[in-house]
């Protein structure tokens, strides 16, 4: 490879597409979300994203239990678990 970047006509589409912010009703309450992207899709077709590994990680965590969430997605284990906390 010479280090040139290639554009298609699919990149361009991409690069030119604005995402869509939406709001999306969720079963932990409304969260904002890019309607587009895997976890954007999830909330807004079924309320949540991931519940299964929610499910399991509240197996073994209590309200008085500390959890850090380190992550790069949108906070929905972290609402999860602040709500927990809260209740």
């Amino acid at each position: 490879m010479d280090g040139s970047i290639y554009y298609t006509e699919s990149t361009e589409k991409l690069m030119n597409d604005k995402p869509t912010i939406v709001k999306a009703n969720t079963r932990y309450g409304n969260m904002f979300c890019y309607q587009q992207d895997t976890i954007g899709k999830s909330l807004c077709g079924y309320g949540e994203y991931c519940h299964p590994e929610i499910d399991l990680i509240l197996r073994h965590v209590d309200r008085n239990s500390f959890f850090l969430d380190v992550g790069a997605n949108i906070g929905t284990h972290t609402i999860v678990f602040l709500l927990l906390r809260c209740l």
